[in-house]
């Protein structure tokens, strides 16, 4: 990449938004586009957490970033949403006490259970196979200077060499990182306090076993199989009480070697 060279987008960060809107860029726009990270590994080895799509970003992934090949044999297929919450009268220490929501039927998009590290490599592997697709990582100390007329500057160092680029469009995929928010003080104040976490589990959490029954009584129970006998694991099951919402998914990230980079 040669300094003051030319680019329709340059993208701040190489997470999943980044990449897919440089894949999205390359197949179906035909733009020159440069992918700029300050990590040194794509995707990282710690990644955070796995995710689950519903059907209008599984349709995204399958259809617009074609995808589906990938999908169906990297990842987990999802069965819908399912919602559980305490019922009135009863002790709710088991699954039977809970009362559910969910939609019983198959979509007919499929949608995922993801491996962030999976989709991520792949679609870093897919983006570099075209010749319109520079990615740059480690970079450091980026700056942005923006012109109205266009087009706009971009400076970083790559592994210490300077570089300056031009761009028609510079795009801040960073996430919580507030690239350009941060530069630009476009923060809004949020009048609504909340926070969250999470936490992997080793092995399959398999909420239907959190009973007291028995398998067999898991099996015969009639009020059990009204709701069907696809696996429930395979759906985002999400508890929720006043003051708490949170979600169980499947994430087949790889955990002996997530410990070895801890």
């Amino acid at each position: 990449m040669a300094n003051a060279d030319q680019y329709e987008v340059v993208i701040l960060g190489a997470g999943l938004a980044g990449l897919a809107l440089s894949r999205q860029l390359l197949l179906n726009f035909d733009k020159r586009v440069l992918l700029l990270e300050k990590r040194s590994a794509i995707p990282p080895p710690q990644q955070k957490v796995g995710e689950a799509t519903v059907q209008l970003s599984a349709y995204y992934l399958s259809k617009v970033l074609d995808l589906e090949e990938h999908l169906l044999r990297d990842q987990y297929l999802k069965y819908n949403l399912r919602f559980y919450w305490k019922t009135a009268g009863r002790d709710n220490r088991c699954f039977e006490d809970y009362c559910q929501a969910y939609i019983r039927e198959v979509s007919n998009i499929a949608t995922y259970q993801l491996d962030r590290n999976k989709i991520e490599g792949e679609m870093l592997r897919l983006n570099t196979g075209y010749d319109n697709f520079d990615f740059r990582a480690p970079i450091s100390d980026p700056q942005i200077h923006f012109s109205e007329e266009g087009p706009h500057t971009v400076t970083f160092k790559d592994r210490g060499a300077e570089c300056t680029v031009k761009a028609n469009w510079v795009v801040d995929t960073t996430g919580r990182s507030k690239f350009l928010a941060n530069r630009k003080q476009l923060h809004r104040a949020n009048p609504i306090r909340h926070g969250t976490s999470f936490l992997w589990v080793d092995g399959l959490l398999n909420i239907e076993k959190l009973t007291d029954l028995s398998l067999s009584g898991i099996r015969l129970k009639k009020d059990r199989a009204t709701i069907g006998h696809f696996p429930i694991w395979l759906a985002t099951n999400h508890f929720c009480g006043e003051g708490f919402w949170f979600w169980v998914i499947m994430d087949d990230y790889d955990l002996e070697l997530r410990r070895s980079t801890l």
